[in-house]
């Protein structure tokens, strides 16, 4: 079963990184909508971190549970219910973090985000260390090799789904199928696509 986490989630910028999953304040979250990049919901040409929650429910079916991240702008921190459940660095491709043991019957999911910029002119933008392309740093979009406007109107926040996915104890997670072609003759196996 998929339950996705999708919706309107509290948000709240820390450009100034004083704050970790330990003194967050209760008051002074605002409304974002998830997915979405920061740039398009009102965090208009920040670079920095954000804390975002969301709380659900956990579901009545399955034994195992995993929280799934589709895609997150760049470097992701996550807690389920207090309890830290690791990070991520990257742009591109999904996450997902087990979540079984620390699942109640109603739940808080936080995520730090951090997007920041690289330091114009010894990092950006010929020794880039973060994997944009198109999406944030593409070189040839206007303004990709400015060393002062070169990373303007940043990608982060989490862009892609997120959701809760329960399975059975056993389940099969990413199958993959390798064909190998087999010589009638000497039942060898080539690699090559001719028998």
């Amino acid at each position: 079963m998929i339950m996705l986490l999708d919706g309107v989630w509290e948000f709240l910028p820390d450009s100034a990184k004083v704050y970790d999953e330990t003194n967050l304040p209760q008051e002074g979250w605002e409304k974002m909508r998830i997915p979405s990049n920061w740039e398009k919901e009102g965090l208009e040409n920040y670079s920095g971190t954000v804390w975002f929650r969301t709380s659900f429910e956990t579901p009545k079916e399955g034994k195992r549970h995993w929280i799934i991240f589709n895609g997150v702008d760049y470097e992701t921190d996550v807690w389920i219910n207090g309890h830290y459940l690791g990070n991520h660095e990257g742009y591109f491709d999904p996450f997902k973090f087990e979540v079984t043991d620390y699942l109640k019957p109603m739940n808080q999911l936080l995520v730090k985000v951090s997007c920041e910029k690289e330091e114009p002119g010894s990092v950006w933008p010929h020794h880039k260390t973060s994997i944009r392309g198109v999406f944030g740093q593409h070189d040839c979009r206007p303004g990709g090799n400015s060393l002062v406007h070169g990373q303007d109107h940043g990608t982060g926040g989490i862009w892609n789904s997120v959701m809760l996915k329960s399975t059975s104890e056993l389940f099969l997670d990413t199958p993959r199928i390798t064909p190998i072609l087999l010589s009638r003759k000497k039942g060898k196996a080539y690699n090559r696509g001719r028998l």
